[in-house]
């Protein structure tokens, strides 16, 4: 996946949905066996953001380990 452009927030969207259906679905149906609308009123928002600002973290982290080994492999073959 091309995280330098756009697929960052593909991966955040798949994030969010696979812990949403996970923890929001999963617990509703464990605790409760039942899932009603306020768990998909407030499960989808939540990790909808929540999975996006995690992709735009391991965006900006990855880019950084990227630079950083980067510059070190010019450092060594200077």
């Amino acid at each position: 996946m091309n995280f330098q452009k756009n697929g960052w927030i593909l991966a955040g969207l798949l994030f969010g949905a696979s812990m949403f259906v996970l923890v929001s679905l999963g617990t509703s149906l464990l605790l409760r066996g039942e899932i009603t609308w306020i768990d998909f009123a407030v499960g989808i928002p939540i990790w909808t953001i929540t999975g996006l600002l995690w992709a735009n973290y391991m965006k900006k982290s990855l880019m950084k380990q990227a630079l950083k080994k980067q510059k070190s492999e010019v450092g060594k073959t200077s």
